[in-house]
């Protein structure tokens, strides 16, 4: 019968055998090129929120303006029509206000937590984490 000793010694020389070959194993997965960080710039574009620079220029152009009370950034909708099909019957004022609180919270509250009891998250590759 082999022992763990012996196991762990050929796993060893098998990783150098390989390495030699130019063939290196990933531990950790790592993030593709379509990775997008919670939080990031591109996590607010990608559900629709542009940070607004020039506030009394958005407000011209007929935006409708959310200030963060936790950072202080000025925020607006990407697309506010679109938002208002999504509330046939109520006031589009609300709804687009409604809509814009609700995203910059979901940039700003901070990455989720995992619950103890979810799967396993496929990465893109043989590999799960």
């Amino acid at each position: 019968m082999t022992k763990v000793e012996d196991l762990q010694k050929e796993i060893v020389e098998l990783r150098a055998l390989v390495a030699q070959a130019g063939i290196t194993a990933r531990l950790e997965p790592a993030h593709g090129t379509d990775y997008i960080a919670h939080g990031s710039t591109q996590h607010a574009a990608m559900i629709g929120l542009c940070e607004v620079d020039d506030v009394e220029q958005a407000k011209r152009d007929g935006y409708t303006i959310y200030t963060s009370p936790v950072t202080g950034k000025n925020w607006r909708l990407e697309d506010e029509i679109g938002t208002v099909h999504y509330y046939p019957g109520v006031d589009p004022q609300k709804a687009i206000t409604l809509v814009l609180r609700q995203k910059v919270n979901v940039i700003e509250s901070g990455k989720p937590t995992i619950p103890a009891n979810a799967p396993q998250m496929f990465t893109g590759g043989d590999e799960w984490r």
